[in-house]
C-alpha cells in the first residue's frame, strides 16, 4: 500500500488529449444563408451546420488531490458541402459537370482550465488507491472563429471560383462533468474517460480582412458554437 501511495502522490503533471461531438446553435448562419441556398433552384447545399467535432489538448498540474489547474487548446469545426451538377449542351451532347459549394465554420481557442474532482473530496481518507475519479471541469478561453465559403461554378471550357473569408475574436466558456478510469504503470498513470457538458461561444458580427461585415437578408453574419458537447479523452499523468 505504501508503494501505491507514493506512486499516486508522484503523479502531478497531466497531458490530456480529447475528442468531442458538439451541437451548434448557428441560427443566423442556418436561417439567413444555408436555408436560402437549400431552397434555391439548383439547391447548392443539402444540410445545415448544426453539429461538428472538437479536438482538445490540455496540460495541467494537480496542486491538490482534488484540484487541477492548467491550460487547454481547443479546435472545433462544422461543415456543409454539396457537389451540385450543372448540365450543359455542347457539340450535340448533354454534358454534366459537378461544381462545389462548401461552407466551413471553425474556431481555435486557448485558455485556462480547472478541474475539481468531487470524488476526491467526498472519498473516505483511508481509501488511498481507487482507480476511478469524477469531477467538474470548467474552461475559459479566448480565440478566433472563422467562416470560409468556397463556390466553384464549372463550364465545359473553364470554371469560376469564389471564396469568402470572415472572422471574429472572442471568449468561450465550457463546463463538463467528467469521469475517468486510470491504471498505474510504473511511475505513470494512464487514464481513459468520458465527459459531457455545455459550451457557450457566440461571436459578434464577423468581418473580412478589410473590416467589412457580411450582410445577409435580415442580419449580419455571426456564428454561435453554443450547445451540448460530449466525448472521450486519454490522460497521461506523471
Amino acid at each position: 500500500m505504501n508503494i501505491l501511495n507514493s506512486q499516486e502522490k508522484s503523479s502531478k503533471l497531466n497531458l490530456e488529449f480529447g475528442r468531442n461531438f458538439a451541437q451548434y446553435e448557428m441560427r443566423v448562419l442556418n436561417e439567413e444563408l444555408i436555408d436560402v441556398a437549400m431552397n434555391a433552384v439548383f439547391s447548392p447545399l443539402k444540410e445545415r451546420i448544426e453539429s461538428g467535432r472538437t479536438f482538445n489538448f490540455a496540460v495541467s498540474y494537480d496542486f491538490l488531490e482534488y484540484l487541477s489547474l492548467g491550460v487547454i487548446f481547443c479546435y472545433q469545426n462544422g461543415i456543409s458541402k454539396h457537389n451540385p451538377t450543372f448540365n450543359f449542351f455542347e457539340n450535340g451532347q448533354d454534358v454534366a459537370i459537378e461544381g462545389i459549394y462548401q461552407i466551413q465554420t471553425s474556431a481555435s481557442t486557448l485558455g485556462f482550465s480547472k478541474t475539481l474532482f468531487v470524488s476526491e473530496i467526498i472519498r473516505k481518507r483511508q481509501v488511498k488507491y481507487y482507480p476511478i475519479k469524477y469531477g467538474l471541469e470548467t474552461n475559459i478561453c479566448y480565440g478566433k472563429s472563422s467562416f470560409n465559403q468556397f463556390i466553384y461554378f464549372p463550364t465545359p471550357s473553364f470554371g469560376e471560383s469564389i471564396q469568402r473569408y470572415y472572422f471574429d475574436n472572442g471568449f468561450s466558456f465550457q463546463i463538463f462533468g467528467k469521469f475517468e478510469y486510470f491504471r498505474q504503470i510504473f511511475n505513470m498513470k494512464i487514464a481513459a474517460g468520458i465527459k459531457l457538458g455545455y459550451q457557450y461561444y457566440s461571436t459578434r458580427d464577423l468581418r473580412s480582412l478589410a473590416g467589412e461585415p457580411l450582410n445577409l437578408i435580415n442580419d449580419k453574419l455571426s456564428l454561435d458554437f453554443s450547445g451540448i458537447q460530449g466525448g472521450v479523452f486519454i490522460k497521461i499523468s506523471r
